[in-house]
């Protein structure tokens, strides 16, 4: 298991409440890599393309069409609990389990969105967004599992606010907050990236 933690940094903090916080994981991210295999990448994208495949939307608004596009140009499908599914709940649900022992002791219970699997093609990309907002303000901690081998494409990083770039070794996965801004950037050529986006929620931050 790899972990990696970033420090926030509290130089000009203005402190309201002395709390008994470790300071330095504050703010992180957190990456496994390996969690998956590339033979189980490949059985999960046999699996989602066998489900249809829809725009991605924006939560919230009624946008589409070429406005959307202009935020989010991307294709998925979601995946939910079932058995022919479980296996990756279960290994997604540990590690976000050590993620968040590890870096985060948020309250969590689980993931009721289901997974979204993402298909990028070429032009595709998704601008600066957070993953909170008024429907959905429950969600405590988002993370990507990278299921395309990064050789066969080009473009289309995630990036996290901060200049923080996701790792994009097959079959890792990167949890953060949900209040952190990210964005994918454009797919700039080669085969389509496919991944699973995950959220997590639990009772309001408090």
């Amino acid at each position: 298991m790899s972990v990696e933690i970033i420090e926030h940094n509290h130089e000009h903090t203005y402190l309201l409440n002395q709390l008994k916080v470790n300071p330095e994981v504050m703010n992180a991210w957190y990456f496994e890599d390996a969690v998956f295999s590339p033979e189980e990448c490949e059985a999960i994208i046999e699996l989602a393309h066998q489900k249809s495949m829809i725009a991605g939307n924006l939560s919230g608004t009624d946008m589409s069409g070429d406005e959307l596009k202009q935020i989010r140009d991307v294709q998925n499908c979601g995946l939910y609990p079932n058995d022919d599914t479980r296996w990756i709940f279960d290994r997604i649900g540990q590690t976000i389990i050590n993620a968040n022992n590890s870096a985060y002791h948020f309250d969590i219970i689980g993931m009721k969105e289901g997974l979204q699997f993402l298909h990028y093609e070429e032009g595709g990309h998704y601008n600066w967004h957070k993953d909170v907002g008024p429907l959905n303000s429950t969600r405590k901690l988002s993370a990507v599992v990278q299921l395309t081998d990064p050789e066969t494409y080009s473009g289309c990083d995630t990036e996290l606010e901060g200049g923080i770039y996701m790792a994009k070794h097959r079959g890792a996965i990167t949890v953060f907050p949900s209040f952190l801004e990210h964005r994918v950037l454009p797919h700039t050529g080669g085969a389509p990236r496919e991944a699973l986006a995950v959220w997590v929620f639990g009772p309001p931050m408090r």
